[in-house]
């Protein structure tokens, strides 16, 4: 299903690339370790800031 629903966008006119690039920047981790994109806005508030931690600790790649 979502392979058709790529081929519909490029279909479209829309570049793939593009949008999975975007969708990648959103959840960028820095090299300082800080969050990038939306996950910067995320870190604001305590909780999800608690839950992206610990969430990062068990994602391989990422410290």
């Amino acid at each position: 299903m979502l392979d058709s629903i790529w081929q519909l966008l490029k279909d479209n006119g829309l570049d793939v690339g593009e949008i999975s690039d975007g969708i990648s920047s959103l959840f960028t981790v820095n090299e300082d370790g800080t969050y990038g994109g939306i996950l910067a806005a995320l870190g604001d508030f305590p909780l999800i800031g608690t839950v992206l931690q610990l969430f990062s600790s068990f994602t391989p790649g990422v410290n």
